[in-house]
């Protein structure tokens, strides 16, 4: 059989074992290769599992799982899932077939994608490469090498089926340490080997673990982790820990812990030449304040504590000695501080980005190892940030978002996980005996994030967000077809919600409330505060959404007509919604739902608990998803549970209803690796 061929968009070498799909080659396992060399040559039919183990793993004794690890990097690989199966599917207690006819290519597969005149850039690359060019020639910007840095080669170091983030170099780059998650939050410290590949499991009890530091010698790493993450009845309670790494690798060890369940919340331990750990600190009911830990005196100390801005993100540099500070400016904007390790600030300047970015959105950063400059980023947007504040664009690096970024020791080379989570919704029917089910269009789904699906009031529209097409845009969808209704050129959106009479969309597009009509047309609607979070559209005709007020959150019901609006100070609210009352519905972040009367003199009072990320509130309903997976209806009028029913899918929350229609959100699949960036 031809060794090189194309398999629907991705395009296969069996030569080199690699995989290229949307620009990006991937060097797959020679087994899983040898796998999918089987399905072709069966075209279509089906193959058995004991046909696949005799021809992969012949005269070695091998179990099923093994089998289906190969399948689920390959379905990875190929932009496919277990839920979709569009290339491969699985016959229960059979086997699996190819569902895509092999084809030979017109072309050399064999020659570099991104050497000579051929870039190799996918669709989503072109369409993030123009949305970032547009977007600077609207703000004046000029492009040019000297302001575009561009890392556009692709190394993958991991390749599971599951989710891996926040890895870093050993200081002395022999290999690196990564987390590779169980679930959404449970996670274990796991090393590789760059020179004999070998990754060991370093944690031997999975946590909530955040990234982590290496102590100068490289021998220690020090982390925060939280004692909760969907777990009931249990109070937040956040720790500083380290782990001896050689120890670990010859057999995973329990964590120590160094500070044990502060009166508040740590976040961002930098392990610094002196011995002590830097790390931010948010007591209860205070703000954030750089404090130090001492290892050997088991003694905590406070640093640095501004008063004209918010502390929120730290690096270190072990050559320089130098601890940076990203915080908000009461403005909103970033602010980068640069210390010594004594506390004394060096310098201090605010970040002016050639990108528009929401005002409320944090970002991350870590030190050059050589040179004076910082790497800034975000999910979507990374920039190279000069001491003095000079900011170089980095270009576009992919179609997929990219997390937890970091210079490599050598030059040159960036460290990232790289990848995308595949967030949908699906259709519910509360009552089998209910109103006709309405249908999706066929091929409506994507691999990307499908996420704020709501309902047309009156109609039979269904509008969301999808950054499908490459950037965050709105979308709409009826039984028949989906098409997409915005035409944002830069930007991101933080909520969504249909106008009481359906026939407008309200988006918040970057701090700012837009309304959209049935053609794509925009108006800015005026609103007294900066949105950061859009909640709904009431039938009243209020408007709610969050904002930030000296740094503290705030609930708003602002009413565009009357021009009057109502604040709460809800500080840890994640979701909100408003009773037909005009009382406000707030969800703690521990998944405690209260009510709030309009007037400050009525006492909040709990409604339900263990909630989770959203809820709906529709005709005197509150409806929901609990941390158990199961689907809540509450009546305010009787105040006592209506019904709880177990939901078949693994669900988040419920986005919206619609008589006795639901959509809820799931997250069918999340594929995250750990690669190399290089230029």
């Amino acid at each position: 059989m031809s060794k090189q061929f194309l398999l629907g968009q991705a395009q296969i070498d069996l030569t080199r074992n690699q995989i290229i799909l949307a620009g990006q080659r991937q060097t797959m396992q020679p087994k899983a290769m040898a796998v999918l060399a089987a399905l072709i040559d069966a075209q279509g039919q089906v193959v058995t599992v004991e046909a696949l183990l005799q021809r992969v793993w012949p005269g070695t004794v091998v179990t099923a799982n093994t089998l289906q690890r190969c399948i689920a990097q390959l379905r990875k690989a190929l932009g496919d899932n277990s839920r979709e199966q569009r290339i491969i599917k699985t016959h229960a207690k059979q086997g699996y077939s190819l569902e895509v006819r092999a084809e030979l290519p017109g072309t050399d597969l064999g020659s570099d994608v991104s050497s000579g005149n051929r870039q190799g850039l996918s669709i989503p690359h072109m369409v993030v490469a123009a949305v970032v060019l547009l977007s600077l020639i609207m703000a004046g910007f000029y492009l040019s090498a000297d302001n575009v840095q561009s890392y556009n080669k692709l190394h993958y170091l991991t390749t599971s089926s599951g989710k891996e983030s926040f890895a870093s170099y050993s200081p002395d780059g022999r290999y690196m340490v990564f987390h590779r998650f169980l679930g959404q939050c449970d996670n274990h410290l796991w090393s590789k080997d760059l020179h004999s590949q070998l990754e060991t499991r370093l944690t031997h009890e999975a946590g909530f673990f955040q990234q982590h530091s290496f102590a100068p010698g490289g021998d220690r790493l020090a982390f925060v982790g939280k004692s909760i993450c969907g777990k009931p009845d249990v109070p937040e309670c956040w720790e500083l820990k380290t782990l001896d790494i050689t120890a670990a690798l010859a057999g995973n060890q329990n964590a120590q812990t160094r500070i044990s369940c502060d009166d508040g919340r740590l976040y961002g331990p930098q392990w610094m030449n002196n011995g002590k750990i830097a790390l931010l600190k948010k007591p209860h009911n205070g703000q954030w304040q750089l404090i130090t830990y001492h290892v050997r005196d088991n003694l905590a100390q406070p640093l640095y504590a501004p008063t004209d801005q918010r502390l929120y993100n730290l690096a270190y540099s072990t050559g320089l000695d130098t601890l940076a500070l990203l915080g908000k400016t009461a403005d909103g904007k970033d602010q980068l501080t640069l210390l010594n390790s004594s506390g004394e600030v060096l310098s201090s300047v605010v970040l002016h980005f050639p990108l528009p970015l929401s005002q409320f959105e944090l970002l991350e950063l870590s030190f050059h190892p050589s040179q004076p400059k910082l790497l800034v980023y975000n999910s979507q947007h990374q920039f190279e940030v000069s001491f003095s504040g000079r900011i170089t664009t980095i270009g576009p690096l992919a179609a997929k978002a990219i997390y937890s970024l970091v210079y490599a020791p050598h030059q040159n080379t960036l460290l990232a996980a790289y990848g995308m989570r595949d967030w949908g919704f699906y259709l519910h029917n509360l009552s089998a005996a209910g109103e006709q089910m309405r249908t999706f269009p066929e091929k409506w789904d994507s691999t990307f994030a499908d996420t704020d699906a709501r309902f047309q009031p009156k109609g039979e529209l269904i509008a969301f967000v999808s950054n499908r097409s490459g950037q965050q845009q709105v979308w709409l969808m009826d039984e028949r077809r989906v098409w997409q209704l915005s035409q944002f050129t830069q930007g991101s959106i933080a909520g969504l919600t249909w106008s009481p009479s359906g026939q407008q969309l309200l988006v918040n597009h970057t701090d700012r409330l837009l309304l959209l009509d049935l053609s794509g047309g925009v108006d800015v609607l005026p609103a007294p505060f900066a949105a950061m979070q859009l909640y709904q559209w009431s039938e009243q005709g209020e408007i709610l959404f969050s904002t930030q007020v000296a740094w503290q959150q705030r609930i708003v019901a602002w009413d565009p007509h009357k021009q009057h609006w109502q604040q709460w100070h809800v500080p840890d609210s994640s979701w909100a919604q408003l009773d037909d009352s005009g009382r406000l519905l707030s969800l703690y972040n521990n998944g405690q739902l209260w009510l709030h009367g309009r007037d400050d003199a009525e006492e909040p009072r709990q409604v339900l608990s263990q909630i989770k990320k959203r809820f709906v509130w529709h005709h005197g309903q509150i409806l929901a998803v609990d941390k158990t997976n199961q689907l809540v209806r509450y009546p305010m009028s009787t105040l006592q549970e209506l019904s709880r029913s177990p939901l078949t899918t693994t669900s988040l929350y419920v986005d919206d209803s619609q008589g006795s229609r639901l959509l809820i959100a799931e997250l069918s699949d999340v594929q995250q690796d750990i690669v190399e960036l290089r230029p």
